[in-house]
């Protein structure tokens, strides 16, 4: 099975279902647009589909630089263009190689793909939040995009099990690092997925021309990668596992999604107990929470059940009726 397109058509269906039937749902699709790009490398899934002899390709196929290596095609992840072929020391996984498997390809965008998945992304993030043009932007990479920046970007592949996020193209935490890890770690608190970022132990290479990249560097976008499960090819059988962890994390991305470099700095209500109370005459709700500043932070929320809760002092509201 291919997990990272199931997962995100499994979750718009489950946005859908569940619209005016769950709350939280129905807030997220009343206040927040969602797009969804299930592939975004349609040749080279049809190419799988038909029982192409390289089973774990993710190139494209086009060999417009006439490669003589059966390995043709172009790393889309690879070709975006904010520092694109800029791989700083160390390991690089990116190649001006075509028979690499992370072949960059000839120029920044120059397959078709990459070009409309970016040109989709600045229909749709604002301009007010860029730094400018590409090149004003990988010269000012240091300097930080507003808080009040919105959107996330997640790009889904599999596999490893992995949340992470800018950069990849150098092991320098991004000037909004904070925000990026504050949501980054707890996407991963549903998951439990390990985490890959700047200076973290977990990232043992870089690449440049990313999407990941790109939709941060370019568009001010708070952006991440998520490797779902444990092989290219997920059994069947596993993918119910790879929902329960991810579609939490997605739910909480939505959430954020209009302030994401400041919402995932403040407390989370972890699970909420409404019951009704009869006092006298009058009839009142109960609402006890349980909040944290750090458990998702650090991990220690998954599954976590409602225990010792406060009891918030009764609250008598008032509402307004108009005929």
């Amino acid at each position: 099975m291919f997990s990272a397109a199931m997962l995100v058509i499994r979750f718009a269906e489950y946005l859908l279902q569940n619209y005016g039937k769950d709350p939280e749902v129905t807030w997220i699709l009343d206040f927040t647009e969602i797009h969804i790009m299930p592939i975004t490398n349609p040749d080279g899934r049809v190419y799988l589909e038909k029982g192409g002899s390289v089973r774990n390709w993710k190139k494209n196929r086009n060999n417009a630089a006439n490669c003589q290596s059966f390995r043709y095609g172009v790393d889309l992840n690879r070709n975006f263009p904010f520092m694109w072929g800029q791989c700083g020391v160390g390991k690089c996984s990116s190649s001006p190689d075509c028979d690499s498997i992370v072949y960059r390809g000839p120029r920044p965008q120059s397959e078709q793909e990459t070009r409309a998945i970016v040109q989709y992304a600045k229909s749709i993030f604002p301009s007010s939040q860029r730094k400018g043009d590409l090149q004003t932007s990988m010269s000012n990479v240091k300097t930080p995009f507003p808080l009040t920046a919105e959107g996330v970007f997640i790009d889904v592949h599999s596999h490893g099990k992995l949340v992470g996020w800018p950069y990849g193209f150098t092991n320098e935490r991004s000037p909004n690092d904070e925000g990026l890890g504050a949501l980054g770690r707890k996407m991963a608190s549903y998951s439990g997925y390990k985490l890959w970022a700047p200076e973290m132990p977990n990232r043992q290479y870089g690449f440049s021309g990313s999407s990941l990249d790109t939709m941060h560097g370019l568009l001010g976008v708070s952006s991440y990668f998520l490797e779902l499960g444990t092989a290219p090819y997920q059994p069947c059988d596993q993918f119910p596992q790879i929902i329960n962890e991810n579609f939490p994390a997605l739910i909480y991305a939505a959430k954020v999604a209009r302030f994401p470099y400041i919402a995932p700095l403040g407390p989370d209500i972890l699970c909420t107990t409404i019951t009704s109370v009869k006092k006298g005459t009058g009839n009142f709700i109960r609402v006890s929470v349980d909040v944290s500043d750090d458990a998702r932070t650090k991990r220690k929320a998954k599954n976590r059940r409602c225990s010792n809760l406060r009891e918030l002092p009764s609250i008598r509201s008032w509402l307004p009726g108009h005929s």
